[in-house]
């Protein structure tokens, strides 16, 4: 199983310019050509769809206006900016299946973006109303619970339109979300991180609404510390992992760790890495989680992490990862 992006910014990306009217043949071409790869070697892949391509094709907001001022949150509640995503979700798989319907069959899933979240330093999570608006319902912006809530309500609206464009072109399609944890930016739980200090002010969609939408499943991401037990502990306590498994089970929704590597200012030494990355494998397999992907395979670009073939493959020597 392998997980990559696909990007979506010009000239190298999805698009190849900020003028292009449809999506890069040159990069579809490239997309092609890894299922192809993927398929002939009995890899399935996961794509994974930060933001949206940046071109006046998708990108048809009028910046200049207030109301439409970009900013991260907007991603989740405004209109406009909603149907860009959708749109180009469901012009990707139009083109990709146009193409080639048969390496649909490559794809495991689709997920949504990379790590879903939102910034409590913008708007709304910055207002006092008393009776903030938004589709169906009105929510007290005085109060830490009911803006969890609108963040709650946001994720499962964006994840349901999400997930609609996706299967226009792929009717089977598996699609799924990823989050961060609340600990791994300093927060301890929903609703509660409203009142603590600041520190990162990014908070991650929470895993129990992404449960209530429509996504087929949903993935964790989890970087252990030194002491691989206690951090994975304090991390999943910070999602309501128990609330959140007993939810999985009861919907029939698989949980995997779709990201989880080492640190090298955690873990010095590749052998000791290896030791609690495998460690770190046992233990999301105790807890339920079906399945897992290291960060990364062989990317050299992020310095700060052992890749799996880091010093001779050491890693990926490991039983655990040979066999899975």
């Amino acid at each position: 199983m392998a997980r990559v992006f696909i990007d979506h910014l010009a000239i190298h990306g999805i698009v190849e310019s900020d003028d292009s009217p449809c999506l890069s043949p040159i990069y579809m071409d490239k997309v092609c050509r890894y299922l192809s790869a993927a398929r002939k070697n009995g890899v399935y892949v996961i794509l994974t769809f930060p933001w949206f391509p940046d071109s006046a094709a998708y990108y048809k907001i009028d910046k200049t206006k207030p109301e439409n001022k970009p900013y991260h949150n907007a991603s989740y509640f405004h209109p406009l900016y909603i149907e860009v995503k959708t749109r180009y979700l469901s012009d990707f798989g139009k083109t990709l299946k146009a193409r080639n319907p048969d390496l649909l069959n490559a794809i495991f899933a689709y997920e949504l973006e990379n790590e879903s979240h939102f910034c409590k330093d913008e708007f709304p999570f910055t207002l006092n109303d008393p009776y903030f608006p938004f589709i169906t319902s009105s929510y007290d912006l005085r109060k830490p619970e009911e803006k969890q809530r609108l963040a709650d309500d946001a994720i499962i609206n964006w994840a349901d339109l999400c997930v609609k464009a996706f299967r226009r072109h792929d009717k089977t399609a598996l699609v799924a979300a990823n989050v961060f944890t609340f600990h791994a930016v300093g927060r301890s739980s929903p609703v509660s991180h409203f009142g603590e200090m600041p520190g990162d002010l990014r908070f991650p969609a929470r895993p129990l609404a992404l449960l209530k939408s429509s996504i087929d499943f949903l993935d964790i991401h989890l970087y252990a510390t030194a002491d691989v037990e206690e951090s994975m502990k304090t991390d999943l306590k910070s999602v309501e992992f128990s609330e959140v498994k007993k939810e999985c089970l009861k919907k029939g929704k698989p949980l995997i760790m779709g990201e989880f590597g080492a640190f090298k200012d955690q873990f010095p030494d590749i052998n000791q890495a290896a030791k609690a990355m495998r460690r770190q494998a046992e233990i999301s397999r105790e807890m339920g989680f079906q399945g897992w992907l290291y960060w990364t395979y062989d990317c050299e670009e992020q310095a700060q992490l052992w890749n799996a073939r880091s010093r001779e493959d050491v890693i990926m020597n490991d039983p655990i990862f040979v066999c899975g």
